[in-house]
């Protein structure tokens, strides 16, 4: 059990630093919610599909 939380949280350490490596994602405020949120997708995406 605790092997599976070890793991669990390397894999979203991994995923938060490949999100500080765009940094023009840190570096915005938005006023709206959803626009962050929309931000963060295509981070996610860029991550994944490249």
């Amino acid at each position: 059990m605790i092997k599976k939380c070890i793991k669990k949280r390397g894999y979203i350490e991994r995923i938060f630093g490949k999100l500080k490596e765009n940094r023009w994602l840190t570096a915005r405020y938005e006023k709206s919610d959803m626009n962050f949120l929309g931000f963060i997708t295509v981070a996610f995406l860029k991550i994944f599909l490249c």
